[in-house]
């Protein structure tokens, strides 16, 4: 993603090759919903009968917190403007789902609005990569230290 960042910001300044934003936008958009639906159909339902009353209980606890946390805080930490709104779909998008959940709901708004430069930047590029960097040793951590006899 960093290579990406510094060949379009370069692009951008000598002019080497002429994007289509459009045609961009669309095998973006084609991409993400592949992906989606793969994971989707990869999933066995059944198999989680068991856990939907408690499952919809977090469900509905975590977005209640997120909403609350993010209008009354994150939101006015960002600056309280269009750029922060977009942002702010975005962390609720992966904060219920993942990264392609937060540029879905990002795409959604923009779609309605108009773009967000920034946020199209920073929360991708936050999401999918810094997180991912820090996020899986942590939860590796986590496991072996709370869980004992994992391994066996």
């Amino acid at each position: 993603m960093f290579f990406a960042v510094l060949v379009r910001n370069l692009n951008d300044k000598f002019k080497f090759y002429q994007f289509s934003l459009s045609f961009n936008d669309s095998v973006g958009d084609v991409a993400l919903g592949i992906y989606l639906s793969m994971a989707l159909m990869g999933m066995n339902l059944l198999d989680l009968v068991g856990l939907a009353g408690p499952l919809l209980i977090v469900l509905c606890v975590q977005s209640v917190f997120l909403l609350l946390l993010t209008y009354f805080v994150i939101f006015r930490i960002l600056g309280k403007n269009y750029d922060a709104a977009v942002m702010c779909a975005g962390l609720i998008g992966h904060d219920l789902g993942s990264t392609p959940t937060a540029v879905a709901n990002m795409t959604t708004i923009q779609s309605r609005y108009g773009p967000s430069r920034k946020a199209m930047i920073i929360v991708p590029i936050i999401g999918a990569f810094l997180i991912d960097v820090f996020y899986q040793p942590f939860v590796v951590w986590f496991i072996s230290a709370f869980v004992p006899n994992l391994a066996a």
